[in-house]
């Protein structure tokens, strides 16, 4: 990675070893120790770093500044934040692309909109596996990942958003989750499948 400043979300913490989403780099994880003044940094948290490659193929980030912490996001709807930090931390390889559901992310965060509707944010949560190329291989999930790719993430109205089979939504969660190598150690996402109220 070069010298010139990233923009990046925060996808998970460990430590000082933090999984990021970046603009410019994509997927990968970093180390930070801060040796002045200590910047806490949670999932969610997006952030602007210089970045340097360190011994272990992880990146060293210093200069770290807080540019955006998704307060509103957080209060009114923080089960479907973690629904997409839980998406691109699993289906996004360390090292990969990304690039384009970063921003994404900071589109949402620009412009948060409410999707009170839980069926709405699973098709959220499928607009960014559509993103990736994650869809089961059958023709109809193939056809609602075009869909979603066309529509505007905010936009509720579309007639044939409201056409789409609850079923078929379910299906395609939960098959990301059944064949998915770490599925068994996602949180998020089968609360999402199992619960109508969130």
């Amino acid at each position: 990675m070069n010298e010139e400043r990233d923009e990046a979300i925060v996808l998970r913490v460990r430590g000082n070893r933090y999984a990021l989403l970046a603009k410019g780099a994509g997927r990968f994880d970093a180390m930070y120790f801060a040796r002045k003044q200590p910047v806490s940094l949670s999932p969610g948290t997006a952030i602007s770093f210089f970045g340097k490659r360190s011994s272990y193929s992880l990146l060293s980030l210093s200069e770290v500044v807080v540019e955006d912490v998704p307060m509103v996001w957080g209060r009114q709807d923080i089960y479907l934040l973690h629904y997409l930090l839980e998406v691109c931390y699993f289906f996004i390889p360390a090292g990969s692309g990304g690039r384009s559901l970063c921003k994404l992310f900071y589109e949402l965060y620009q412009s948060f909109h409410d999707f009170s509707d839980i069926f709405h944010k699973k098709l959220v949560v499928c607009k960014f596996l559509a993103h990736l190329g994650i869809v089961p291989d059958q023709e109809p999930f193939h056809n609602l990942a075009h869909l979603l790719l066309q529509t505007p993430v905010d936009n509720k109205s579309i007639p044939d958003l409201k056409l789409i089979p609850k079923e078929d939504v379910d299906t395609w969660l939960s098959w990301c989750i059944d064949f998915h190598p770490q599925g068994k150690w996602f949180k998020a996402l089968p609360l999402l499948l199992t619960s109508e109220q969130i």
